[in-house]
């Protein structure tokens, strides 16, 4: 990556995240605040949106992927499922890495850190799968990844091509987007040809989780929207307001319908009931 102006250089003439990807800047008083807090929320929500695709990379999606590609995991499945599971484990492994290091480098950049602790989407997964078995949780998991790699390429491709938006970032989007809109096909793929072989118990039990999965996925992530102002303006007397304002709020839902699409119509094609969301 070439150098890029720090934070706090005058001259920065990017910012580190499209305004739309950025909820807390929805907010009038957040708005108020000026250039100095709106540039450094968009380098918050950069570092969060990396450590999010780390922790999804080489979590659930991993798991699934090993699981896939092992010869005694659903069996059934044609060849070239099970020969595309090799190739998309890699592609994640590398995804993962490369963003280990992009953190790295952005956080160096813009002088602030990432987010701590785990990303609200690890937590909600858990509360979901916290009781069951490891054949439950599989399968659990199987669905969730399903959602996530065919949600996951529209906001990559709209990080990728915001001309507002620092270049190395946009290349990083890219350069993911590029592989996810395979992996988003070949999930759609597996998904179909998963879903029939389903008996009917498990296509309740799917119908049921799918919506929980998808919100655990979708919904903002109230704590690090909490970190991001405590960090960036310190107003944590006001910060939990704002936060429940934000995500609370009618522009969040909107865009968490538009980012389901995909999904949705995934489940469209399968035949499976829409009015689950």
């Amino acid at each position: 990556m070439t150098e890029a102006p720090r934070l706090d250089d005058a001259t920065f003439q990017y910012s580190w995240y499209p305004d739309e990807l950025v909820p807390l800047l929805s907010h009038s008083e957040v708005k108020d605040e000026g250039v100095r807090v709106h540039d450094a929320l968009a380098a918050h929500q950069l570092l969060a949106y990396i450590r999010f695709t780390i922790a999804l990379e080489s979590g659930p999606v991993q798991r699934v992927m090993e699981r896939l590609c092992d010869p005694s995991y659903l069996p059934e499945r044609s060849y070239w499922l099970k020969t595309e599971a090799n190739a998309i484990a890699d592609e994640e492994r590398q995804h993962a890495h490369v963003h280990e290091h992009a953190l790295c480098r952005f956080e160096q950049e813009t002088g602030m850190q990432a987010p701590s602790g785990v990303p609200a989407f690890v937590r909600r997964l858990g509360a979901i799968t916290g009781n069951l078995s490891a054949s439950e949780v599989a399968f659990v998991e199987f669905l969730f990844v399903c959602i996530s790699e065919t949600l996951i390429t529209s906001d990559l491709r709209a990080l990728s091509r915001a001309p507002q938006v620092h270049p190395e970032v946009r290349s990083l989007a890219r350069n993911h987007a590029d592989d996810e809109s395979r992996h988003s096909a070949y999930f759609h793929r597996l998904f179909a040809d998963t879903w029939p072989r389903l008996d009917t118990q498990h296509q309740h039990h799917a119908t049921s989780l799918i919506p929980r999965l998808l919100r655990a996925y979708l919904s903002p992530d109230r704590d690090w929207m909490f970190d991001g102002i405590s960090r960036v303006w310190g107003a944590t007397d006001r910060a939990e307001s704002i936060v429940n304002a934000v995500c609370d709020g009618a522009c969040v839902r909107e865009r968490m319908l538009r980012a389901a699409r995909p999904t949705l119509r995934m489940l469209a094609t399968t035949s499976v009931p829409l009015e689950i969301w």
